[in-house]
């Protein structure tokens, strides 16, 4: 769980966490992943993805040249779950745009044009055809500049419907940030398993905007 249903507040779930730290410090250490991959250059990755060492994502395929063919060798796959309680999911961000109260009601309609012309489904894939991102929802896919995209027809097919939204909290970022960083010092090797879910604990108990447990 990420997100309180209650007060909207994020989670930062100590079982889930102790649970996925422990996934990739056991990548690492078995040789599936290099402890020093956090941070790798991106043309090193894709030297690697090139040469057969290393997995294919999106941006090696809005870097390619040879697109058709780089869709001729792969097959889309969500992200694995991680044991038998998980589930294969993707990871989508819908946003929330606010506009302030107004005095006259024009000024709100006025300032709430711009973000109906960049939300529509149109503007939408354009943003994620360039950088090859995921549709963001069912109805977007359906759209003719999406629909005749080969890499976003397929892709959508495949992903858009494990995918999950992430919560939208001005918080959300600090609640991010910490699960990341317990996450790189177990990766890592800096802390042990206990000592990074100790220090999320302690980060989490000082923000009022988080709810561990």
């Amino acid at each position: 769980m990420l997100q309180d249903p209650e007060t909207g507040k994020p989670v930062p779930d100590k079982a889930t966490m102790e649970a996925v730290y422990q996934f990739f410090a056991d990548a690492m250490a078995t040789g599936v992943t290099r402890k020093t991959h956090i941070g790798t250059d991106l043309n090193q990755w894709s030297n690697r993805v090139t040469n057969g060492k290393g997995a294919p994502c999106n941006w090696h395929y809005a870097r390619s040249s040879g697109k058709d063919g780089f869709l001729g060798t792969i097959e889309f796959s969500p992200i694995l779950a991680g044991n038998e309680s998980g589930r294969a999911n993707m990871i989508t961000h819908p946003l929330v745009c606010r506009i302030n109260d107004q005095t006259e009601d024009d000024q709100e309609d006025i300032a709430a044009q711009p973000v109906r012309i960049a939300s529509g489904l149109r503007r939408n894939a354009l943003h994620d055809l360039q950088p090859a991102h995921l549709d963001i929802t069912q109805q977007q896919s359906n759209v003719a500049l999406g629909a005749n995209d080969r890499w976003a027809a397929e892709a959508a097919k495949r992903l858009l419907g494990t995918a999950n939204a992430q919560p939208n909290h001005v918080r959300f970022d600090a609640f991010s940030e910490i699960i990341w960083t317990g996450r790189e010092a177990t990766w890592t090797g800096i802390r042990s398993l206990a000592d990074a879910v100790a220090e999320v604990e302690l980060k989490a108990q000082l923000d009022d905007a988080l709810i561990f447990c």
